[in-house]
């Protein structure tokens, strides 16, 4: 039976709380409730990022009695507490609004690079946006032509917007968006870490898909670990997800042109589109269709029937009508998407939020149906999700309209933290010598902090498999070898863990010299 989580509003200063009896979905470490809303401006929460200190940064425009500002930031310590040192000093305190030179442009999307440096994309006027900050908040100066910020014009005398933003393992960043021409056209750009146009991918940085026409747009990307680029969007109303090799051709093995599009099965035209990405362990992947859809294609672009037995299904299932607006993948290949549901009246709506297993079908261990809506205030809509490094799923979006103590404020942000399922998760890796060779035949031990132990060996490659570990705890990993010894390594375990590779310290006293 569908549940609701009903939450009693109280508002205190900027900060505003939920009390609801305990729910074992909501974390209730986070706020004391698992919930609050953002009471200092209009923030509606587009995107968002979780920093390695699970620190949470969530972007949007904003406004207030003040002005209105593009692009806006705000931070919370993990307790769901603001990070004070992170924003404007007062009366503007909590929240960087920053007024940026091109009027019009609002922020769309951010990413986090290795080194924990911010970068934020949007636009909405002449040209795309792309800024970058330290991990404290303040302006990188050595990004960019404009102390921080560089902005580019694809397609002269149109509107654009970077809607998505990806950083590569090499520190390039992957800009996804649209041009407005009469139509749309749907872009991927790709910046060098200094915030310059990446000459060898694509036309001096920058890839255009024209679909005559049709209007063709990106909301969403996504790599592969081969370093193949996908961006989801729309294709005059049907689903388009395009892939491009590394240096931003189009990829004829995706579908024979590089461009996939297939339609909504209940006949209705989206012309938001493909709103999120994902890539799947395997390399299948997942695409969400804005208006409550979730498919699955394979590596070559064909849509997976073994998901969900069609290669579908919908979204955010239960009572009403949902709007999906994007999901992650959580430990052992679950999935977990989030939204929106109107509710019985015109201004009231909840969060939705679904969780699948890896094949589609509902997962009953989540709130015994598979699915829950969180009502936070008045008028909900869940727009963003995250994974955080301990598996816990952070949602954001909207909260309410009318909320004291700012009651001509139309709307306020919110966020809701779920507690990390424990299921069966696994840990991969390479074990080599120091000269790179790989050890066959060494024992992989992983013991955790109660004395549990799980092994396995590794292969003639050197390959190593430790599987139906319980993910959210810490392990202990070894390897024992006769030929070379190995130091230990300690891992959080939170989702599947690939790469976690060992390099020998030295060889083992008197043992024969490898060659």
């Amino acid at each position: 039976m569908m549940k609701r989580l009903l939450f009693l509003t109280v508002i205190a200063a900027f900060l505003s709380t939920a009390n609801v009896s305990a729910q074992p979905e909501l974390d209730t470490t986070f706020n004391g409730t698992g919930n609050l809303v953002l009471q200092s401006a209009y923030f509606g929460a587009r995107d968002m990022v979780i920093q390695p200190d699970n620190k949470i940064v969530l972007v949007s425009e904003c406004g207030t009695a003040l002005g209105s500002f593009g692009f806006c930031a705000v931070r919370l310590n993990p307790d769901g507490s603001y990070d004070a040192p992170f924003g404007n000093p007062p009366p503007l305190q909590h929240t960087y609004r920053l007024v940026i030179p091109y009027n019009g442009s609002l922020v769309r999307g951010i990413g986090i690079q290795s080194d924990g440096k911010l970068v934020l994309v949007g636009g909405g006027s002449t040209r795309t946006i792309v800024m970058r900050w330290h991990a404290d908040g303040n302006m990188d100066t050595s990004f960019g032509a404009a102390g921080g910020i560089t902005s580019t014009d694809f397609q002269p005398g149109t509107n654009e917007r970077g809607e998505r933003v990806l950083i590569q393992p090499d520190g390039k960043i992957l800009v996804a968006g649209y041009t407005d021409t009469g139509s749309y056209i749907q872009f991927v750009v790709r910046f060098n870490s200094d915030g310059t146009l990446d000459s060898s991918f694509g036309s001096g940085g920058i890839v255009n898909v024209v679909l005559p026409g049709l209007w063709a747009s990106g909301k969403s990307i996504a790599l592969q670990r081969d370093g193949k680029i996908l961006v989801g969007g729309t294709a005059g109303g049907a689903y388009l997800v395009t892939r491009f090799d590394p240096n931003g051709s189009l990829d004829p093995t995706w579908d024979g042109d590089g461009k996939v599009t297939f339609s909504n099965p209940s006949g209705a035209g989206d012309f938001e589109g493909v709103v999120s990405l994902a890539v799947q362990r395997d390399g299948r992947v997942l695409a969400l269709g804005r208006l409550n859809v979730l498919f699955r294609l394979n590596a070559d672009g064909s849509v997976d029937t073994s998901f969900d037995s069609d290669g579908w299904r919908t979204a955010l299932t239960g009572a009403g009508t949902s709007d999906a607006y994007d999901f992650v993948v959580t430990a052992g290949g679950r999935i977990t998407v989030v939204g929106m549901r109107p509710g019985s009246g015109s201004f009231i709506r909840d969060y939705r939020v679904a969780r699948y297993l890896r094949d589609g079908s509902p997962d009953l261990s989540f709130s015994d149906d598979g699915f829950i809506d969180i009502d936070v205030a008045t008028y909900d809509a869940a727009y963003t999700a995250a994974v955080d490094p301990m598996g816990r799923v952070v949602i954001a979006g909207t909260a309410g309209s009318g909320q004291i103590p700012n009651p001509f404020v139309p709307g306020v942000g919110s966020v809701v933290r779920l507690t990390a399922p424990v299921v069966p998760v696994e840990i991969t890796g390479r074990v080599v010598s120091p000269e790179g060779r790989p050890v066959a035949g060494a024992i992989m031990t992983a013991r955790d902090d109660t004395g549990n132990i799980w092994n396995s060996v590794t292969n003639p490659f050197g390959y190593y498999r430790i599987a139906n570990i319980p993910s959210g705890r810490s392990y202990t990993i070894s390897v024992r070898s006769k030929r070379f010894v190995f130091s230990e390594r300690t891992l959080f375990v939170a989702l599947e863990t690939d790469d976690f590779n060992f390099v020998a310290v030295s060889p083992v006293t008197g043992s024969p010299k490898v060659r």
